[in-house]
């Protein structure tokens, strides 16, 4: 018994390598769980987009049937706001305008669409259209 109290007095601890090794392990880790974690907010975020959207187009298609016509592009969602339809101008889930294009795009009635997580860049815009691949 004394000679194993005697051999752990020996040791010193860890070396700087195998701290540093352990340090890898955990930041490596970190990253893949970071990683995944802020991919699936982004999915989340374009799945939200894409429903409210959806709502939008479905209260510019009652707003038609109440008034005879779509809103034109000048009037966009303040017309759903003055009939009732929506209390504010809407938001994308990034915190930027909706926009609304009446006629619309792609032999569409009307347009809606979110500029999507990169603002500058159309490549990843979320509309009421499928995009042509």
């Amino acid at each position: 018994m004394f000679k194993f109290i005697k051999r752990l007095k020996n040791e010193k601890g860890m070396s700087l390598i195998e701290i540093m090794i352990v340090l890898g392990i955990i930041a490596a880790a970190s990253a893949a769980i970071f990683s995944s974690v802020f991919t699936g907010a982004d999915k989340a975020k374009s799945k939200q987009a894409e429903a409210e959207i959806n709502k939008l187009a479905g209260f510019v298609k009652v707003h038609k049937q109440d008034t005879g016509k779509y809103p034109t592009t000048d009037e966009g969602f303040q017309a759903l706001v003055d009939a009732g339809f929506i209390e504010e101008l809407p938001l994308d889930p990034w915190k930027t305008a909706y926009t609304y294009e009446s006629p619309g795009s792609n032999g569409q009635k009307f347009t809606i669409c979110s500029a999507g997580p990169n603002e500058e860049s159309e490549d990843d815009n979320i509309c009421n259209f499928k995009k042509a691949e």
